[in-house]
């Protein structure tokens, strides 16, 4: 049987994926020991499933299509930099996104998709965030986490939001290259 490790996510689309590798470019400069996400690949993450069987994933997409029918576009906006931290070392360097009750709706109506699809994963509190980069070590992250502090209202985009894609994720060792499965629109 097929396992395929697969996702839900919003596509942020263009504006926000350049406005993203821009800000990538400009904080290199501070030498921090970071593994860069390329920015084709960022989006906003509404599950992980992970590991699944093909039939799963499958069954999944026909649910996603019934329960997110009638949902209403709505625009989502990036907004500002930061990091998650693992026992005080820098872990995840992120972009914001803006909170959005309609967002928030969405993301329980994925929850409630997966399970009635019978898929167990990991539910971890939603903190939305696109993903600029991971840190490898604390070497030299002094001088970016104060640029930071100057950016955490930074605007780096809107988009809207009119569907929901269900993504295969295949680790590479230049990255994950994701493909698009299933891709379920709200009107």
């Amino acid at each position: 049987m097929e396992i395929i490790r697969a996702f839900i996510a919003i596509d942020v689309g263009k504006t926000i994926r350049s406005n993203l590798a821009q800000l990538q470019q400009q904080l290199k400069v501070g030498g921090a020991d970071i593994r860069w996400n390329r920015p084709k690949t960022m989006h906003l993450t509404l599950a992980f499933i992970g590991n699944t069987p093909a039939d799963r994933i499958e069954v999944l997409g026909t649910i996603l299509d019934r329960d997110l029918r009638g949902v209403n576009p709505f625009t989502m906006t990036a907004r500002g930099i930061g990091m998650f931290c693992r026992r005080k070392r820098p872990g995840v360097l992120w972009a914001g996104i803006d909170e959005n009750p309609a967002l928030l709706e969405l993301r329980e109506r994925i929850v409630a998709a997966v399970d009635d699809a019978e898929i167990a994963f990991d539910n971890p509190r939603f903190r939305p965030h696109l993903t600029l980069g991971r840190f490898k070590s604390a070497a030299d992250a002094a001088p970016l986490i104060k640029l930071l502090e100057n950016e955490r209202e930074r605007f780096l985009g809107e988009v809207r939001v009119e569907s929901v894609e269900l993504l295969k994720s295949e680790l590479k060792p230049d990255g994950a290259e994701h493909t698009c499965l299933h891709r379920t629109s709200f009107t």
